[in-house]
């Protein structure tokens, strides 16, 4: 993969002595406040525990793309990013002079014809619902289209590669390889149909240098898309099975771990009631299991991360969610948590006038099986509450590519942190300033 990505890079250069040149840039800086941790960083219920955590950062993303011809083009794109305000590990302290610019793409293009594309290099990769994997990764990928209708991706990445040692001859290693297969059909210009598939084939060390990890993981999500008059609907349904293998290096022994299984249901629906009002309807179910002895039954992403969007600021997977809270995790996905998740949301979008438009959203969020929770008095309940959020958002665009998006979110915590009742309101507040050229 070293050699792979090279090569890319290689050739961006080649192509730029004789090439048409583009270039761009995005810039985004936003400021957030919280107040549902502590001082050390860890989840705090109680407001005379709850400092206000404040957050000021950008990230810019310059891009410059190279074009031979119709057939040959190049692009890369760097990030430089995210640089805290203040912060000097980042960049953001007295003084500024960090060290953060990041190649985020840089990939070769080839265009045979208008049906196929494909790509090599550091490219990115996401699925429909975003709840397989929304990354970037070094490898190859296919792009086709069939008879207008029907597309597919194939793909290969390398997303860890550590130069696995050779110990006896049958030891082998391309490290960890990640297939992607990905097939869309277009039933008619309002409806489609098509899955997102993952297939990840561990080979990789251990803390013992006599066990390595050759474990198989699969991961299948089929979605639907469609819009009916005023009304649009997607869902998937995913599934996954992870199935832990522990080579013992003399080949004479092999442990199979626990093998664990989930699914999850993503479902995402827009009504347009007038020319200035929008609702929409969002439902997320990830199934729970209330011991992960002898292996779970829950859903997660790829490498248990995920970038799922639910709409909400605060019981999400993007910003500053309670994903990011220290070890108490309660966001839908990426949380190492068997209970799983229900959280059904609901939003409404007005438009006040051409540029501004304002969004009130409000969320509730259980998990499908009950979990021990340690009360203040020392005993033990089975609670299923997260909390209740809700939410008020505006996007503002304020010139013709720059966007500024001031939001303020509350949840109500639920009896998981507190069954008593008494746990204070989780606020966080911030804006966003968008800009891309």
């Amino acid at each position: 993969m070293k050699k792979l990505t090279a090569f890319a890079f290689v050739a961006l250069f080649v192509i730029m002595a004789n090439a048409q040149l583009e270039n761009g840039m995005s810039l985004r800086t936003r400021s957030e406040m919280y107040n549902m941790t502590d001082s050390n960083g860890n989840l705090s219920i109680y407001y005379d525990s709850q400092p206000w955590q404040r957050l000021v950062d950008l990230r810019f993303k310059p891009w410059i793309s190279y074009r031979k011809n119709n057939y040959i083009s190049a692009k890369a794109i760097f990030e430089i990013g995210d640089i805290q305000f203040g912060d000097s590990i980042s960049g953001g302290g007295l003084g500024t002079d960090g060290v953060n610019i990041e190649t985020k793409n840089l990939y070769l293009e080839i265009t045979p014809n208008k049906d196929n594309k494909v790509i090599l290099g550091l490219q990115p990769y996401r699925d429909f619902h975003r709840v397989i994997l929304d990354s970037d990764l070094a490898g190859i990928s296919w792009s086709n289209v069939y008879r207008e209708k029907f597309t597919s991706k194939l793909a290969w990445f390398v997303p860890v590669d550590d130069n696995e040692d050779i110990i006896d001859g049958a030891t082998y290693s391309f490290g960890n390889s990640v297939l992607i297969g990905d097939f869309n059909y277009d039933i008619d210009k309002n409806m489609k149909v098509g899955f997102n598939s993952l297939s990840e084939f561990v080979r990789e060390k251990t803390a013992d240098p006599n066990i390595h990890e050759t474990s198989i993981n699969l991961w299948f999500a089929p979605y639907f898309s469609g819009t009916f008059n005023n009304f649009h609907i997607e869902t998937v349904l995913a599934a996954t099975n992870k199935r832990p293998d522990l080579d013992i290096i003399s080949g004479s022994e092999e442990d199979f771990g626990a093998e664990s299984t989930g699914i999850l249901f993503s479902l995402k629906t827009n009504y347009k009631i007038d020319s200035k009002t929008c609702a929409r309807f969002n439902f997320l179910f990830r199934d729970g299991d209330s011991s992960s002895e002898g292996g779970y039954d829950t859903y997660f992403g790829y490498q248990n991360v995920t970038y799922y969007e639910t709409g909400l600021e605060i019981l999400t997977e993007t910003g500053y969610g309670m994903n990011n809270i220290g070890n108490n995790v309660f966001s839908p996905i990426s949380s190492f948590n068997t209970v799983g998740i229900i959280l059904p949301s609901i939003f409404f979008d007005y438009k006040i006038k051409e540029g501004i438009k304002l969004t009130f959203g409000a969320g509730h969020a259980t998990t499908p099986v009950e979990l021990l929770i340690l009360g203040s008095d020392g005993m033990y309940r089975p609670e299923s509450w997260i909390g209740t959020e809700v939410d008020l958002k505006a996007d503002i665009k304020l010139y013709e590519k720059v966007s500024f998006l001031p939001y303020l979110a509350v949840m109500f915590p639920g009896e998981w942190y507190d069954y008593s009742g008494e746990a204070d309101m989780f606020f966080k507040v911030g804006m966003t300033l968008k800009t891309n050229l």
